[in-house]
């Protein structure tokens, strides 16, 4: 097998289409898609080439939809492409949902808004017969559910729940559990029991957010603290034992917001994490924080990227996504809502450089737009990307009862003429269990076709082990003895 080297990650035949940010117009009428059986949307992901979202349908059911990469609905998911997730509460709405991709196959998470319930769907939709009763585990029967995030780390197969107690600005504090991935609580977690937290001592008023975890299986918790109109972030983080980790920065300059809900993302490889969402000022705004919870000085101004949309009053981001551009490098996209003061929003699409600056080859000098008929610029926009087909997805409401799918096409990798001869022979591929190489390499670096980095081995090797790997197609990166940079693709059986 003869292995192309460049100084960039991957090289696909159709990253040399259209500009970047564009709406493609070959996905459903000029680029968007149109569904009307959500009352309410939630979220959604783009995984192991799906789209995956969640919400409550208009017959008051909640559920999680699965689509293909051309916006139908994948009726190899539970028949319709739609699953039912009943917990028994005639009000649910479910609270957040999360990809497992566990070393026996793919299933997702689903946590409930009202009750101490998480449901777990395989992935061809049927409920897990080996999880809870009938795929549906209660860890904790009573208290009030307004908000649960569960989140699960590939890289240690366990499952962490975070729940708040008490009703919106309560004083009441949340709980963390963390369980198996077979349900079973995880006694090596504060010895097996739920661990109280405050953001700060009790009494503190701050909203639960999102709760995320590191490679290393810390868990850091974002909420929210109102104080006169003006939302501020704060994060904790706990070890993977439980036990909180003081040192870590709390609350950052330049990270309030006037958006009701600014969001988190952890960058779990390095445990740096960006909070983003609208300025006092009404721009767009993304803030990183360093791996101490500090503001990274590398990213924007002293950590803070704030942005303007030509034209505009108000630009919000809803979601970002960082992806891969190169072996040292990456980009990030954002999304969100954008409008004048008055009059309704549209979706943008924005892209900046790992340092924060605007990529301005990205769309139209830096941003892209598409009108809606909705006037709330905070009703959010989910955003995914798709390494399998070099797409950018978006989904959030357009109109009343109509959520929206975008696709837009991106450059992941832009080709670089700069190659070599070098053969590399990688054996066997496929694999059940372990990778050879014909040379040493090093800086290993393996991504699924989301873009998710699932291994990483800096040392200079002839062979790793990938038998903890999901069953799929992976893409392999590393570096030669003579500094060159090397990728293929994989298969784990």
């Amino acid at each position: 097998m003869k292995t192309t080297i460049t100084y960039l990650l991957l090289t696909f035949a159709f990253l040399a289409n259209a500009q970047d940010g564009i709406l493609d117009t070959s996905f459903g009428t000029n680029g968007k898609i149109d569904y009307s059986f959500f009352s309410t949307f939630v979220d959604m992901k783009v995984d192991n080439g799906k789209m995956i979202a969640l919400g409550k349908h208009t017959d008051g059911n909640p559920i999680l939809v699965r689509f293909n990469l051309d916006g139908t609905l994948d009726t190899t998911f539970d028949n319709d492409g739609i699953k039912i997730v009943d917990f028994g509460n005639d009000s649910e709405t479910p609270a957040s949902f999360a990809i497992m991709n566990h070393s026996s196959g793919y299933a997702y998470l689903v946590a409930s808004s009202i009750s101490g319930e998480i449901a777990k769907i395989m992935e061809d939709g049927s409920f897990s017969s080996s999880f809870g009763t009938n795929g549906i585990l209660e860890y904790e029967a009573t208290g009030s559910y307004r908000h649960a995030s569960v989140n699960y780390n590939p890289s240690t197969e366990k499952i962490t729940l975070v729940r708040a107690d008490g009703s919106w600005n309560s004083s009441d504090g949340g709980k963390i559990l963390r369980l198996n991935a077979n349900g079973t609580i995880d006694p090596t977690f504060n010895n097996g029991n739920m661990k109280r937290f405050y953001f700060y001592s009790g009494g503190q008023i701050i909203n639960l957010n999102s709760a995320h975890t590191d490679t290393a299986s810390n868990i850091y918790i974002h909420g929210l603290y109102t104080q006169g109109g003006v939302q501020d972030s704060y994060t904790v983080k706990f070890s993977n034992v439980g036990v909180q980790d003081y040192s870590y920065s709390l609350n950052v300059n330049g990270s309030r917001s006037y958006d009701p809900s600014p969001r988190y993302l952890l960058n779990g490889l390095n445990s740096t994490s960006y909070i983003f969402g609208m300025s006092t000022t009404y721009k767009m705004m993304v803030v990183k924080k360093a791996a101490n919870g500090s503001l990274d000085p590398t990213f924007g101004t002293n950590g803070v990227v704030s942005l303007d949309l030509p034209n505009k009053y108000y630009d919000n981001v809803t979601s970002i996504a960082p992806y891969s551009h190169g072996i040292d490098d990456f980009k990030i996209i954002l999304a969100g809502r954008t409008r004048q003061q008055t009059g309704n929003s549209d979706v943008f699409l924005s892209r900046i450089n790992s340092n924060g600056t605007l990529d301005s080859t990205f769309g139209t000098s830096g941003f892209t737009s598409v009108p809606t008929t909705i006037a709330n610029h905070t009703s959010p926009i989910f955003l995914g990307v798709d390494y399998s087909n070099g797409k950018i997805y978006t989904m959030g409401y357009t109109a009343t009862g109509i959520v929206s799918m975008f696709r837009y096409g991106v450059n992941l990798i832009l080709q670089n003429e700069e190659t070599s001869n070098y053969v590399l022979k990688i054996h066997p591929n496929p694999t059940k269990s372990n990778l050879n190489f014909s040379q040493e390499i090093s800086e290993i670096k393996i991504t699924d076709l989301s873009g998710r980095q699932v291994f990483f081995n800096k040392e200079k090797t002839k062979n790793i082990s990938v038998e903890n790997l999901p069953k799929g197609i992976y893409f392999i990166n590393g570096k030669n003895n003579k500094g060159e940079i090397i990728s293929e693709k994989i298969i784990k059986q």
